[in-house]
């Protein structure tokens, strides 16, 4: 599992991003069955338009975006893996 957060050195810039990581298996005799899952999300603030030289003279933190304008993306998997004999078993 990890998070990160950040104000930004812009005004109204930032990121809150959290994620988690999970992997298991089973191992039997002939057969094998792996999980893999994760998961994250990341709301950010944005900061990428360019301000003028005159505006940055008088505040160098300037950010001429909006606070409105935000990005949230989130992403998830699962994956579930089996893995043994495609042959029927004779007793």
């Amino acid at each position: 599992m990890s998070a990160q957060t950040t104000n930004g050195y812009r005004d109204h810039s930032g990121n809150d991003a959290y994620s988690a990581f999970l992997s298991a298996g089973w191992f039997g005799d002939r057969d094998a069955v792996k999980v893999t899952a994760f998961a994250g999300r990341s709301k950010t603030q944005l900061a990428y338009y360019a301000a003028s030289e005159a505006d940055l003279a008088s505040d160098r933190r300037l950010n001429p975006m909006s606070p409105d304008e935000k990005d949230d993306f989130n992403q998830e998997m699962l994956s579930v893996r089996y893995t043994g004999p495609w042959a029927a078993r004779r007793s």
